[in-house]
């Protein structure tokens, strides 16, 4: 994360952990990730993430 940081990288990250938030904040920001709840719920969620991203 660093190093992509300093490239001028900008990283998001989608993860199905639901305690995602305990920890994820640390690594991508509190604004810098997605927490998908449930693996089957993650094909529909995608492209609303990615047009948040885009928007």
């Amino acid at each position: 994360m660093i190093e992509a940081k300093r490239k001028g990288i900008r990283v998001f990250g989608v993860t199905i952990d639901s305690d995602a938030r305990t920890y994820v904040p640390a690594i991508f920001g509190q604004r810098g990730f997605a927490v998908v709840p449930h693996i089957g719920r993650l094909p529909a969620a995608l492209p609303a993430i990615y047009r948040s991203l885009v928007g």
